[in-house]
């Protein structure tokens, strides 16, 4: 359904939920540029967060990788003030498959909603985002799904925010999970 940047701006409405302790978004540096954008637009319509204090960009290492170890120490470091973890499953620059499963392990165990952009994932590298707890992910089939430009895009969203109490689009969210949940059992 819609493409990548809508789906992400969709699911953004439900999983950036700032609060005053808890209000960041860890997102690459290096990240595709509509992913910043759209995290920087849902920042400013929470009026009371600035883009500067709230947008937390991931630096890669000097080998221009993002190590796991960085990524962890980061979320342990800051994690009490981090409300959404916003990654790429593979990052476009560098071709770099993230460790999904451990970033997200280790955000929800410092309390943060885990979010990722599987543009270069999807239909390239095994997922398994129900089995790892990923809150969300957004993907485009124009490249490895080979679609070509202008496909739709696709969304996923764990089955156990369904019934949860956040903001949410009722229709576009339970669509993504009663996808998901029909697929998941062929």
């Amino acid at each position: 359904m819609n493409s990548l940047t809508v789906n992400l701006n969709l699911l953004l409405t439900s999983f950036y939920t700032p609060t005053q302790e808890r209000h960041k978004i860890l997102l690459e540096e290096s990240t595709f540029p509509t992913n910043y954008f759209a995290c920087e637009s849902h920042i400013n319509n929470h009026k009371k967060y600035l883009v500067n204090e709230s947008l937390f960009l991931l630096r890669p290492g000097q080998d221009e990788l993002f190590h796991t170890k960085d990524i962890l120490n980061i979320i342990e470091m800051e994690g009490d003030s981090i409300a959404l973890v916003m990654l790429s499953g593979v990052q476009y620059l560098t071709g770099q498959l993230l460790d999904m499963e451990v970033i997200t392990k280790a955000a929800h165990k410092k309390g943060c909603k885990v979010g990722f952009d599987l543009a270069q994932a999807i239909g390239a590298v095994e997922l398994s985002l129900h089995d790892w707890e990923v809150d969300f992910a957004v993907w485009g089939n124009f490249k490895f799904m080979n679609c070509g430009p202008g496909a739709i895009g696709g969304a996923f969203m764990h089955r156990k925010h369904v019934h949860n109490n956040f903001p949410k689009l009722l229709v576009t969210l339970k669509y993504c999970c009663y996808n998901f949940h029909h697929t998941e059992s062929r």
